[in-house]
């Protein structure tokens, strides 16, 4: 496969656009809200991540999941490549420790994190099979990886 910036070079300056356009839950439509809520509540009944596992919220955006995890007791990594973002997820969850980074590259050693968050990232990704490569080498054995698509009606 090429490399992603050889398919679509200008991907990370697109990120980095649509993070001028998240916002923090807060400021979401009530109902809208809600729906986040019950997924966001989901993803974490699914992981199953316990207080102070080492998590990873990749492609974080305004730090909802980031914010959720934390609030469990979750030692959460978000991770994004829009720094506009990232400064945006900070206020949303300010226990997080965030890093702009690119998942094809991730900032971290080999079996360091107890799971991965990918909630609604992989439909964005030029080459998914790299990025969840990538996820594989720093989950420890046995970490978990939990992964949501959009679907709307």
């Amino acid at each position: 496969m090429s490399e992603p910036t050889a398919v679509y070079s200008d991907y990370k300056l697109h990120y980095e656009i649509d993070g001028e356009t998240q916002v923090p839950p807060e400021e979401l439509p009530p109902p809208r809200r809600a729906e986040e809520r019950r997924r966001m509540d989901f993803i974490l009944r699914l992981g199953r991540f316990g207080r102070g596992e080492k998590v990873l919220d990749l492609g974080c955006g305004a730090g909802w999941a980031s914010r959720m995890l934390s609030e469990a007791g979750v030692r959460t990594f978000g991770l994004d490549l829009s720094r506009r973002g990232l400064r945006k997820a900070k206020g949303v969850a300010p226990e997080a420790s965030f890093v702009f980074g690119d998942g094809y590259s991730l900032p971290f050693k080999e079996g360091s994190l107890d799971g991965a968050v990918l909630s609604e990232v992989l439909e964005h990704l030029v080459d998914p099979g790299g990025v969840l490569s990538e996820v594989h080498r720093v989950l420890r054995p046995g970490g978990r990886l939990v992964v949501s698509v959009p679907y709307r009606e």
